[in-house]
Order: C-alpha cells, then structure tokens, then sequence
C-alpha cells in the first residue's frame, strides 16, 4: 500500500513540474583515444510559471531536492558496475523545454565503468543499469527528451 502512495506522489511531482531526462554517453579521452566509460542520466524538474526563481534561491532547492528524492527512488542495484553517484545540484537555472517561459532544475546520475578502457570499455553493466533506470522513468511517465 504505502509503495502505490510513494509512486503516486512521485507522479503528481512528475506531473506538476514536467519532470523529464535526457540521457548521455561518457567519454574519456586518453593518448591511446576515446573511451566509453558509462552513462549520464539528466533529470529536469520545472519550475511553476511565474515562480521567480533565483539560481541557489530557496525555491530552486526545494526542488532540487524533491528531484533528488526522484533520483534516489530511480537507483538500481548494480553489482558489477564501479560506481552509481547523484551528483550534488548546481545552482544553475536552464530554459524549459517542456513549458516556454519556466526555468528548469537539473540534477544528474552518473553510471560508470571503473576505468580500465582497454581491458573493460563500457558496455553490459553500464547498459543494463541505463535500461533499468529507463523502465523506472517508463512507469513513472517521464519524457525523454
């Protein structure tokens, strides 16, 4: 019961603040050339119209931090990958894509290889986390833009 209440509450948040991602490769570029190393997935949350948000302003932490929860709730259990992080938010405000005229939060989790590119290039580990994050976005009716 409580399970079905967290995801609703999560989907009013999805919904009110047209919460969406976009999802990256990550690269390392040594001598020897460019390696794939894991994934960046982005999370944006907008904020209301007219809110009058300042970059590191009360209101754009309070949602950063509403988007961090999101971004928790997301995580998998991945064994075999180095590392999964929700990096720390930015204060930063970026144009919304979703709703002209709102400014944006983001947020970004980082999935990525331990690196070793030769002996261990990105790939199963990484992806399989990427797909398990996806399906949670999937049920959770979020965009990817």
């Amino acid at each position: 019961m409580t399970e079905a209440r967290d995801e609703s509450v999560l989907r009013a948040f999805v919904k009110r603040h047209h919460v969406h991602y976009s999802v990256e490769q990550e690269w390392v570029i040594t001598g020897n050339g460019r390696w794939p190393v894991g994934f960046n997935v982005r999370l944006f949350a907008g904020h209301d119209k007219r809110a009058r948000a300042l970059p590191g302003g009360p209101k754009s932490r309070a949602l950063a931090a509403s988007l961090q929860s999101l971004a928790e709730t997301l995580l998998p259990e991945c064994r075999s990958i180095g590392r999964i992080e929700v990096e720390p938010f930015r204060p930063a405000l970026y144009e919304s894509s979703e709703v002209p005229g709102t400014d944006e939060v983001a947020l970004t989790i980082r999935l990525l290889r331990d690196f070793e590119p030769q002996a261990h290039p990105a790939g199963a580990p990484e992806a399989y986390c990427l797909t398990e994050i996806r399906r949670r976005l999937k049920r959770l009716s979020l965009p990817e833009r």
